[in-house]
C-alpha cells in the first residue's frame, strides 16, 4: 500500500486493511529519505475480485496490471526542510476494463524551524484508492480521493514540557458516494495538547481535538437520501511511545470520540479507538510487529446501523536469510460490529481473516523483485456479505 511520505510499490489492487481514522496533525517527522526517481511494475491475479459471497451467481477472478513512476525530493536548507513525494500509477484490468484509471498519489511538506525551541509542519497531500468491493457490494467503479493539508506547531516550554497546536483540513471524495460504506465527507480539525519528553525517543502526549464536519448523503432504509449533514466530533487522545529497550519499541494510543449530526441525532455515536504496537529486533536478521487497533467509523448501512466498530489483532515476522532477500508474513483478524441506532433488526457481525506471504529480492542496488500470495476470508452472520479470495503478486522497482 502506498503510504503518504514514502515511494513504494503502488496499490495494485492489492488487499487492504480498514480505513483508518486520520492521524493527529502532530505526528512524528519521518526520516530523511534519498532523492531518487523510481518506475515499477506490478501483476495480480485475484481470484474474487468484486468480494461476492457467490448466492447471486458465480464469482469473477480478474488479472491487474499495473506501471508507475515515482519522484522524491528531500532537500535539507539550514534549519529547514523541504520534501516532495508524488507517483502516478496506472491500473489496467484484463476483463473489466472499466475499472481502469491513473492515480495520482502526492505528499509535500515543509518541515520549519523558527527557532530551536519552535518549529512544526506544513504539509500538503493526496491519495487515489482503486475501489474497494469488499465495502460497496457492486461490481462499480467507485475510485475514492482523499486530500489533507495540515499546518502544526510544537513548542518547547520549559524542560521536556511542549506545547502542540495544529490545523487541518481532510477531503474525501469517491466517484459515487451512495455506493461507499465510508461516506464521502470534507473536515476542519483545530487540536491543542502537551507533549512530554521523557528521554530522546519516549514521550507522552495528551490532545483535545474539534472535528467540524460536512458529510454526504446517507442511505435511509435502502434508499440513498440526497444532501448535506453537518456534525461536530470531540476527541480527547492520549499517545505514548517508548523505547522499551534498544532493540524493542512499544507505541500505544487511546482516543475518545464522540460525534453529533445536527440534523439527524439518531446517528450520533461515541466511543473509544485506540491503537497499541510493539516492534521487536531480536537480531540484525529478524523482527516482529505485533499490533491491537480499535476503529471507528462512520457506516451507510441503512438506518439501523450508523458507524462501524473494527477491532484488529496482527503479526508481521519478517526474517532475512541475506543482506539482499527478505522473507515476510503479514497475519490479521478482525472483528467487526455495527450497532443498532434502533432495535428493529439484528446487529451486523463480520470476522476477516486475512494472511500474506512475501519474497522481496534485491538483485541489484537498484533493482528489486517482489512476490506474495494471500488469502482471505469474511465469515459473517448475513450471508450475502461473506466471501473467501486468494491473491497473488509479483512485482518489480527500478530505482534511479
Amino acid at each position: 500500500m502506498v503510504v503518504a511520505g514514502s515511494i513504494s510499490l503502488p496499490l495494485a489492487a492489492q488487499e487492504q486493511p480498514l480505513p483508518r481514522d486520520v492521524p493527529p496533525v502532530t505526528a512524528d517527522i519521518p526520516l530523511e529519505g534519498e532523492r531518487f526517481l523510481a518506475a515499477g511494475a506490478s501483476v495480480t491475479h485475484d481470484s474474487n475480485l468484486f468480494r461476492e459471497s457467490g448466492l447471486l451467481g458465480s464469482v469473477e477472478s480478474e488479472t491487474i496490471t499495473t506501471g508507475y513512476v515515482g519522484l522524491r525530493i528531500d532537500k535539507p536548507y539550514a534549519q529547514q526542510r523541504f520534501y516532495l513525494d508524488a507517483t502516478a500509477t496506472a491500473y489496467r484490468y484484463a476483463n473489466f476494463s472499466d475499472l481502469d484509471f491513473v492515480g495520482l498519489n502526492y505528499f509535500g511538506a515543509w518541515y520549519w524551524h523558527l527557532t530551536p525551541r519552535i518549529h512544526g509542519t506544513l504539509s500538503a497531500g493526496r491519495t487515489e484508492m482503486p475501489t474497494q468491493f469488499q465495502y460497496t457490494l457492486s461490481r462499480q467503479s467507485n475510485v475514492a480521493t482523499e486530500e489533507k493539508y495540515v499546518f502544526s506547531l510544537v513548542g518547547n516550554v520549559t524542560g521536556g514540557w511542549h506545547v502542540l497546536l495544529g490545523a487541518s483540513q481532510f477531503d474525501r471524495t469517491s466517484e459515487q458516494s451512495s455506493l461507499q460504506a465510508l461516506p464521502d465527507y470534507t473536515e476542519d480539525r483545530v487540536e491543542a495538547g502537551i507533549r512530554y519528553l521523557v528521554r530522546p525517543g519516549d514521550r507522552i502526549d495528551a490532545i483535545w481535538r474539534r472535528v467540524d464536519g460536512t458529510q454526504d448523503s446517507q442511505v435511509l432504509g435502502g434508499i440513498v437520501v440526497a444532501g448535506t449533514e453537518n456534525y461536530q466530533e470531540d476527541q480527547t487522545e492520549l499517545v505514548v511511545s517508548w523505547a522499551a529497550s534498544a532493540k524493542s519499541t512499544l507505541f500505544g494510543r487511546i482516543t475518545y470520540r464522540d460525534r453529533r449530526y445536527d440534523l439527524t441525532p439518531q446517528f450520533d455515536f461515541s466511543g473509544t479507538a485506540g491503537e497499541i504496537r510493539y516492534v521487536w529486533l531480536p537480531t540484525s536478521k529478524v523482527d516482529l510487529v505485533v499490533a491491537a487497533t480499535r476503529d471507528l467509523a462512520p457506516f451507510q448501512g441503512g438506518i439501523q446501523a450508523n458507524y462501524r466498530v473494527a477491532n484488529m489483532l496482527s503479526l508481521e515476522p519478517a526474517w532475512r536469510p541475506t543482506v539482499t532477500t527478505r522473507l515476510y508474513l503479514i497475519m490479521q483478524v478482525t472483528d467487526e460490529q455495527y450497532p443498532l441506532a434502533t432495535g428493529s433488526a439484528t446487529e451486523r457481525e463480520d470476522t476477516t481473516s486475512r494472511a500474506i506471504l512475501g519474497f522481496d529480492w534485491r538483485a541489484a542496488r537498484n533493482l528489486t523483485f517482489g512476490a506474495s500470495f494471500g488469502y482471505e476470508e469474511r465469515a459473517s452472520n448475513i450471508a450475502l456479505v461473506e466471501y473467501e479470495a486468494t491473491v497473488g503478486r509479483i512485482s518489480a522497482t527500478l530505482l534511479f
